[in-house]
Formats: C-alpha cells, structure tokens, sequence
C-alpha cells in the first residue's frame, strides 16, 4: 500500500494548508464558537433562513 505512484494531494492537504494556519493563528477549531441563533434583516421581522 505504500509502494504505489498515485498522487499525494488529499493526504498532503492537512500538513500544507491547516498545519500554517494553527501556527499563526488564522484558524483555530477549538475556540470557534458558531452562534446557531435565529437572524432578522435590520430594522425588520424578516428572518433570513440558512445565513451560516
């Protein structure tokens, strides 16, 4: 399984892109907080469904 010529992409994705972006800061999963709470246009009662 180790011995193949595929490409290396997918498995490389982890150490390229998000491996930088915890070091400086850019993201960070664990302190991440989604606020899942119901949104009204300003001034309005009109809810906007799916906006996260």
């Amino acid at each position: 399984a180790v011995e193949t010529n595929r490409d290396w992409g997918s498995s490389m994705k982890p150490i390229t892109d998000y491996a930088p972006a915890l070091e400086y800061g850019v993201y960070d999963s664990t302190a991440t907080i989604v606020h899942d709470e119901p949104y009204n246009y300003p001034g309005t009662d009109i809810p906007v469904y799916n906006w996260d």
